[in-house]
């Protein structure tokens, strides 16, 4: 019974980690990277613009949904790299302390 719930307390902690990691990159995406720049500049708006219209797809609210909704999502394997990696460290690494 210990071993069952030491491996579901590890899954949830895995879990919270890259969920929080996802948000916390997708932010940084939306804030520093290219969206930032989409949304705060003229050539931006217009790409976008002329996207839109290419795929017609109106409206602000839904496009910059789907802007949020790309950033999350492209930041979701990068997240889970990192937590595995992150976790096959440390089991390494306490493993090797006792």
């Amino acid at each position: 019974m210990g071993k069952l719930l030491t491996k579901l307390l590890i899954g949830i902690v895995q879990t919270i980690v890259t969920l929080t990691l996802t948000l916390s990159l997708a932010y940084c995406l939306m804030r520093g990277g290219p969206v930032d720049w989409v949304l705060a500049t003229k050539t931006g708006a217009d790409a976008h613009d002329w996207l839109l219209d290419s795929i017609s797809w109106y409206g602000c609210e839904s496009s910059e949904d789907a802007l949020i909704t790309l950033a999350i999502f492209s930041m979701l394997p990068p997240s889970i790299w990192i937590c595995l990696s992150l976790s096959r460290y440390l089991k390494r690494v306490i493993v090797r302390g006792k």
